[in-house]
């Protein structure tokens, strides 16, 4: 069992982290951390299978740790108390001079209000992380398929342009990708344990949360976008041959017994909370990314592209 901590005692940092959730700065083993308390659900957002917060503690954490394991660079998160409320704790990787870009700052480079534009166009999005100068655009672009990926497995619906980007630093004129952060939108963080337990008892549910929803934060084309049907799309493709390299890399990556790993060394789960993760994460993974590999491998064959991807390459189902 992962290690749980009391965070009552550390001194409070006086840098202020943004964002709709509550959030503390605090010093821990002379590193700086942003602790995220579970959000508060209005009353008009709620229904038979939420409670009144969401548990986006347990999402950051779980799902960190997950995209750790397929060796991604990810923020470090610890779980544990403060004030009596479960935290998790995100290490602050704006260290050694460099601060953070979200990417929606780019919008006056872009002409395009990424900031106050919700769910924005992905091939606005793509086109100017494929024009940007700054950073290498190739490695830059195949970050977001990846973290797409991990999304599309994960379940994220809000992986919106102020929550993934780049870290610069003006004293060395440099800019890098940022690790993957802000992952507290995963894993259905709304869901009450009555409400896992009454999704696991319908399949039809379960599929409901695998095909309906959740969905990613970018529209294509003007709707927004289905993680199942984006992945097995012949136009999407051809158009974004990364994307199909990243669907191969990631799921080969994915060991399921390592993500129960995870999931089992969690501290402070329910036995619901243990089983609802694992069951979630492994139907997405049989109904979405391994016919999503599948579907590429056919789309190279017919289409003859990306002779750099080896499309015979087996996905390990460990």
């Amino acid at each position: 069992m992962d290690k749980f901590y009391d965070f009552d005692s550390c001194e409070e940092s006086l840098k202020q982290f943004g964002g709709s959730d509550i959030k503390e700065s605090i010093f821990f083993n002379g590193k700086r951390y942003m602790l995220k308390f579970n959000d508060f659900i209005p009353e008009d957002k709620r229904n038979e299978y939420t409670s009144s917060s969401r548990n986006n503690a347990f999402s950051e954490y779980i799902s960190c740790h997950i995209i750790e394991s397929l060796n991604i660079p990810v923020q470090s998160t610890l779980l544990g108390t403060r004030k009596g409320h479960i935290v998790v704790a995100c290490e602050d990787f704006c260290v050694d001079g460099y601060d953070i870009n979200e990417f929606e700052k780019n919008s006056s480079l872009a002409g395009i209000d990424f900031a106050n534009t919700r769910y924005p166009e992905l091939d606005d999005v793509i086109g100017f992380i494929r024009n940007d100068k700054r950073v290498d655009s190739v490695l830059a672009e195949k970050r977001f398929w990846d973290t797409f990926v991990i999304d599309a497995l994960l379940g994220n619906f809000d992986r919106h342009t102020g929550n993934w980007g780049y870290l610069y630093n003006d004293d060395v004129r440099k800019m890098v990708l940022a690790p993957i952060y802000d992952c507290g939108a995963c894993l259905y963080p709304m869901l009450s344990d009555d409400g896992m337990m009454n999704v696991l008892r319908h399949p039809e549910e379960v599929d409901v949360r695998i095909y309906n929803y959740p969905k990613a934060a970018f529209t294509y084309m003007g709707e927004k976008i289905s993680y199942h049907e984006f992945l097995h799309n012949d136009e999407i493709l051809t158009k974004y041959p990364l994307m199909r390299e990243s669907i191969f890399e990631i799921t080969e990556k994915i060991s399921l017994n390592d993500i129960f790993s995870i999931i089992n060394n969690t501290p402070n789960l329910s036995e619901t909370r243990i089983v609802f993760y694992q069951t979630m994460i492994k139907e997405r993974y049989d109904k979405i990314l391994i016919p999503a590999v599948e579907y590429g491998r056919n789309h190279l064959v017919e289409q003859s592209q990306a002779p750099h991807v080896n499309a015979s390459r087996k996905v390990n189902k460990k």
